[in-house]
C-alpha cells in the first residue's frame, strides 16, 4: 500500500497549524478581535503540537499516524 503525502490529512492538519501559528505572530488574533491572552498561549500551543505531528508524520510507513 503506498499512501501519499499530499493526500493525507495529518500532512495538511500540519501545514494549516503552522500557517495560523506563523498568522497570529504577526497579528491574526488581534485583527479579528481576539485579545485574552490565554486563548492565544492555549492555541499557539495546541497549534505548534499539531505542527510538530503535521511535519514529523511519514505516512509512507504503515506504522504512522
Amino acid at each position: 500500500m503506498t499512501q501519499n503525502r499530499f493526500k493525507s490529512k495529518v500532512f495538511w492538519m500540519g501545514i494549516v497549524s503552522i500557517i495560523v501559528l506563523v498568522g497570529s505572530n504577526y497579528g491574526l488574533w488581534g485583527a479579528i478581535g481576539m485579545t485574552s491572552e490565554t486563548f492565544q498561549t492555549l492555541a499557539n500551543l495546541i497549534l505548534a503540537t499539531l505542527g510538530v505531528i503535521g511535519v514529523i508524520n511519514n505516512p509512507t510507513e504503515k506504522t504512522s499516524i
